[in-house]
């Protein structure tokens, strides 16, 4: 009698737990289905190099000359805020969402948002150390969108998750296309399609071929959107006496309920590219270190290549200096801005690859030891209306500045002191968010200590 009543209860309580889920499975498709179309930040710089083109362009007002140090969000013992090389911080203008990476501490947050003051809004233990590779991507209403190895995730303005999605390949950070779809490479190759509402698998693509050779065409640079066609830099690796890479152009075409990433054409060249592709108008603009990947001797070159829709023109290539040391970014008035590793100039280069314009970083500063140009550089403008070009400066062992320089006038508008150890390194993006008063605040992260507000005082 006992058993049976056992039985009974067991059989009551499975009917309960079954039901129960099937309903918390209804809610969460409910959920799911309700999340509203995310659309990207018109202003600041909502995503990875700011906008879909990765043009680097902010549509903001840099603080002005008296800048200084607001706040800092340090590290601690139990969690170590810095984004390493990744691009660190994206903004809507209102809030700040940075991404971070390695730390043994096991509370360590490796998302964190702000306010234009330095607080805290959320943050979350729900990502791991490689989220550092994803820039985050900021709606207008504050939900973020950001991966890792193991899942995307969409978060809503208060911090709540919208959707988490499997990735399995670490992403070099999201973008959205004309259609809506989410794209991200990842650094072990496949490239992933998500819907940005429900954060279902919508396809995936994975190149694997290069002249009879089996391997994975990977990257390290996130992908440039142009309406639903995408360009994205790629290398395959590990072949003796060759370094190959090719610039991908791929659409993304509806199929039912999922997308075919469809590769249209390719242009091939030698590994490696530092930058991400910058789009302008038909034009797609990067780097790599020759015409030919059997070549021996690495020759740096920026290339313009023009999408004739199913192929492509080689418009220009032109020699560089060194090896690029970030993206290109566009020039308001045409063209576009570039440095090479351990060298102190930034140089302007117009559409069709005249150098226009080179100034010397070093010498603007004028102060102990060489600083080089070592992160993204964002592009913003005064009240004046001229670009402002931030970004950092670095001579190791002496001191690492911040600095907001002014393309017009080929001046300093201001310059801040961030530290002077490699630890202390902005390597990514200086978006702008606003304060209480309207006034603006340059938000960034650090190599691995922590994230800086500059402003006004």
């Amino acid at each position: 009698m006992l058993g049976q009543v056992r039985k009974r209860i067991l059989f009551g309580l499975s009917l309960l737990l079954i039901s129960g889920g099937l309903l918390l499975g209804i809610g969460l498709l409910r959920a799911r289905a309700a999340a509203p179309e995310f659309v990207v930040a018109a202003r600041s710089c909502p995503m990875a190099h700011c906008d879909e083109q990765m043009s680097d362009i902010m549509q903001d007002v840099t603080p002005p000359a008296t800048a200084q140090e607001l706040w800092r969000d340090a590290p601690n013992w139990y969690n170590v805020l810095g984004s390493r090389k990744g691009l660190g911080c994206s903004s809507n203008g209102d809030v700040v969402a940075c991404s971070f990476y390695y730390s043994e501490r096991r509370k360590a947050k490796f998302l964190r948002v702000y306010d234009a003051a330095g607080n805290i809004v959320w943050d979350t233990k729900k990502l791991t150390n490689m989220a550092f590779s994803s820039a985050p991507l900021v709606s207008e209403s504050g939900d973020v969108i950001v991966g890792d190895e193991v899942s995307m995730f969409r978060f809503s303005p208060n911090g709540s998750v919208v959707w988490q999605a499997p990735t399995g390949a670490t992403p070099t950070s999201p973008v959205l296309t004309a259609n809506g779809v989410i794209i991200a490479g990842t650094l072990e190759g496949p490239i992933l399609a998500y819907d940005n509402t429900t954060g279902a698998s919508l396809g995936t693509l994975t190149l694997n071929d290069w002249n009879g050779n089996s391997g994975v065409w990977a990257t390290t640079n996130t992908v440039a959107v142009n309406g639903n066609r995408i360009y994205i830099v790629m290398e395959f690796h590990d072949i003796v006496g060759a370094a190959p890479a090719r610039l991908y152009a791929l659409d993304i075409v509806p199929n039912g309920n999922a997308v075919d990433i469809v590769p249209a054409w390719y242009f091939e060249y030698r590994a490696d590219s530092g930058a991400s592709p910058l789009v302008i108008g038909d034009t797609i603009y990067f780097d790599g270190d020759g015409p030919d990947p059997m070549q021996s001797e690495e020759t740096p070159l920026l290339f313009a290549v023009q999408d004739l829709g199913s192929s492509y023109a080689l418009q220009w290539q032109i020699a560089v200096e060194n090896d690029m040391g970030a993206s290109a970014a566009r020039d308001p008035r045409g063209g576009l801005w570039y440095y090479t590793a351990a060298s102190p100039w930034v140089r302007r280069v117009l559409e069709d690859g005249t150098l226009v314009q080179s100034i010397n970083i070093n010498q603007l500063l004028n102060v102990e030891g060489n600083h080089v140009p070592t992160s993204v550089i964002s592009v913003a403008t005064n009240t004046d209306g001229h670009p402002i070009l931030i970004f950092s400066a670095t001579a190791v062992d002496y001191s690492v500045y911040v600095v907001a320089l002014d393309a017009e006038t080929e001046s300093l508008l201001w310059q801040v002191n961030v530290g002077v150890e490699y630890r202390d390194v902005p390597f990514g993006q200086f978006p702008i968010v606003e304060d209480a008063n309207g006034d603006p605040v340059v938000v960034f992260s650090t190599y691995a200590s922590g994230v800086w507000g500059i402003g006004a005082p």
